[in-house]
């Protein structure tokens, strides 16, 4: 378990960024020497480049925007090192976002999660991909290595009632649904029930905050913040970008829980359908475009029939029509190029249903 994290940065003026050296005591404290060689490898197989983006991820949490382009763009020469000491390790930090540091002290929240960050990297390549003892094509081998993921980390506790509430939702809400968000949170907070939720702004921040204060008034110390399922389907974005991908990941949560009622989300699926056309139109590099047609595809898919085909015809022509000469598609805000490929492929061969999740 982790105890006590000990953080120091030298004096400066007020700066965008910052040098600091972390300690961690606990688990963390030993490393072997291959597992920070690995960590320190930016070759094209090590691990430096995934630790080195995630750190920076969790440095930025607060921030006013979550656009990773931006963030990498705007620290590129942040550094991270591994210091293999004596008596353990220890984290030194070079030109690190300052929002993470409080009169020279780092955030103790952002403090653990960096170090979650280096257990979970360690454990997920040694004991899920090196050791190949999980089944990682299969949908039963993907729960299992989660399932082993989430015990490592000690999210899962035995004899203990599970009171664990998942909210997930968009980033670009207004202030009204924040708020919102934010009294749902409040109101399980009050109940003694723990939140689990994504990274960023918008709703899945609000219900973190909502449910502390919730803890605090019911004097709950130990409330665990790690999640109501929520998408937002109407409102002020409800006819945007950010509708057609939501309303699309709706319906395949509701397939992949075993709902196959077309009454129970008939409007939504007539918004995707509806609404590939103006999406593809006006965002068709943007991360919506490829994040909510990943899932539209599948929603579409699986219901079949007229308007699967239709919807099939057009997506397929877009993609094709955009590709670009040297094989790849084009996502200029989001996760980039690479990403967008990725996409495409998969939904050019989705009728081929080559992955679990795509077949009927």
């Amino acid at each position: 378990m982790m105890r006590k994290v000990e953080v120091s940065i030298p004096a400066t003026e007020e700066a965008d960024s910052v040098d600091a050296r972390v300690t961690p005591t606990g688990s963390l404290e030993n490393l072997s020497q291959m597992e920070v060689d690995r960590l320190l490898d930016s070759s094209r197989g090590g691990l430096y480049p995934l630790y080195r983006r995630c750190s920076l991820a969790v440095l930025n949490s607060g921030g006013e925007t979550d656009d990773a382009r931006a963030i990498f763009d705007r620290y590129a020469d942040f550094d991270i090192d591994i210091v293999r000491q004596a008596w353990g390790i220890k984290l030194e930090l070079h030109n690190a976002p300052a929002a993470a540091f409080v009169d020279g002290r780092m955030i103790r929240g952002i403090q653990e999660h960096l170090f979650a960050v280096l257990r979970d990297i360690l454990y997920i390549h040694g004991e899920v991909y090196e050791h190949g003892s999980i089944e990682l094509r299969e949908s039963a081998g993907i729960t299992n290595a989660v399932y082993r993921v989430l015990r490592n980390a000690g999210l899962l506790q035995p004899r203990v009632r599970p009171d664990i509430v998942v909210c997930w939702g968009g980033h670009s809400i207004g202030r009204d649904e924040y708020d919102y968000t934010k009294l749902v949170g409040y109101e399980l907070g009050l109940r003694g029930l723990n939140v689990c939720t994504g990274c960023g702004p918008g709703a899945m921040k609000g219900p973190m905050k909502g449910a502390t204060i919730g803890h605090a008034k019911q004097r709950i110390p130990s409330g665990r913040y790690e999640g109501a399922y929520w998408y937002k389907i109407r409102g002020r974005a409800a006819c945007t970008k950010t509708s057609f991908t939501v309303n699309a990941a709706a319906i395949t949560s509701l397939h992949s829980a075993g709902i196959y009622e077309p009454r129970e989300y008939a409007a939504a699926l007539a918004d995707v359908a509806d609404g590939y056309a103006e999406v593809s139109r006006d965002w068709p590099s943007h991360f919506y475009y490829w994040y909510g047609n990943y899932y539209a595809a599948q929603a579409l898919f699986t219901e079949g029939g007229p308007r699967w085909r239709a919807y099939w015809r057009e997506l397929c022509a877009d993609l094709l029509a955009r590709q670009r000469d040297d094989g790849r598609w084009i996502n200029d805000v989001g996760p980039g190029d690479a990403f967008a490929t990725a996409i495409a492929c998969l939904l050019l061969r989705l009728p081929a249903q080559y992955l679990p999740i795509f077949r009927r």
